[in-house]
């Protein structure tokens, strides 16, 4: 049986959540969530930030709690939550200060069953369905102060580097998935023959593989750099953007490889090929897409200026 990436994905929606709550809360916070996640009943927990207009763009989300006593109303909707219907726990982040971009975002704790607080339908995925992505809204969901994680604020900044260090995660993840493609790949092009000999003699299909290689090597390395990085409490933004780029297109590499080595097996259910593809093409949008890792990479070769350009366009020293 082929792996499931679908359960790493699982494991690692669930671990963010612990992760948020250790990063941004207080100690006596993550004493009363952490440990229900880990206990005979384990509670499973999620993180929402994605909305129906708003992905990448985190800044510009709308669901906002707003103060209300001595707590807070939270009304809005999330999309495309990983758990949705599963977690008990829910990382949830608004904005406490609309209009203001991402100086008011802000991180609460939503618990299943909390009044105002609704689970929408499952969303439909072409890959990676153990681990079900759905819908959230919040209709006047009444939370207490202290459900409040992190200050008032501070929660995009507290988010990007979750990011951070989940992408790295992600990576490795990738890099597993793309191997797995490749592995089949290569033994079925070692017993698969053609015109009496195996198809990996010809360079059509060994070339291919070797392409494969080449990019999940590359971001394999690149995966270990960031990590290093992150453990050694050094900057790795860039670091993890790289990587998280080089895994997942190298894992949708390999997928598509692996398909084009099978030919017309390729695209039957009968082989793993085409789930490997389906389950690959999540990993492009997953926490950042593409074209947001490529921006990350950016702007560290272009970082901004600290003063405008001199009359006459030229920059200052």
């Amino acid at each position: 049986m082929a792996p499931d990436p679908a359960i790493s994905s699982f494991i690692g929606s669930a671990s963010f959540f612990a992760d948020a709550v250790v990063e941004l809360g207080t100690s006596e916070q993550a004493a009363r969530w952490v440990p229900e996640m880990c206990g005979s009943r384990p509670k499973l927990g999620a993180t929402a930030s994605t909305e129906p207009d708003v992905g990448s763009d985190a800044s510009a989300m709308r669901t906002t709690a707003v103060r209300e006593g001595s707590g807070y109303v939270m009304n809005g909707q999330k999309t495309w939550i990983s758990l949705a219907g599963v977690a008990e726990l829910y990382l949830v982040f608004a904005t406490t200060a609309p209009g203001t971009g991402s100086k008011g975002i802000t991180a609460f704790v939503v618990e299943s069953g909390d009044p105002g607080f609704i689970v929408g339908r499952r969303l439909g995925k072409l890959g990676q369905r153990c681990n079900p992505a759905g819908e959230l809204f919040f209709q006047d969901c009444r939370l207490a102060a202290d459900r409040r994680i992190g200050a008032e604020g501070a929660g995009f900044t507290g988010l990007m580097r979750l990011f951070d260090r989940s992408r790295v995660s992600l990576a490795a993840s990738e890099v597993g998935m793309g191997r797995a493609a490749l592995e089949y790949a290569v033994q079925y092009a070692g017993q698969r023959s053609t015109w009496g000999l195996p198809i990996h003699n010809y360079q059509a299909v060994s070339f291919r593989l070797v392409d494969a290689k080449m990019k999940l090597d590359q971001a394999r390395l690149m995966t270990y750099h960031a990590a290093r990085l992150a453990d050694a409490g050094r900057p790795f933004t860039t670091e993890s953007a790289m990587a998280k780029l080089a895994a997942s297109e190298a894992a949708w590499y390999s997928a598509w490889a692996c398909c084009q080595t099978l030919g017309g097996y390729g695209y039957s259910r009968d082989y793993p090929a085409e789930r490997f593809l389906r389950d690959a093409k999540l990993e492009e949008p997953w926490e950042g897409t593409s074209d947001i890792m490529r921006l990350v990479i950016a702007r560290a070769l272009f970082p901004r200026e600290r003063s405008e350009p001199t009359p006459g366009g030229r920059p200052p020293r």
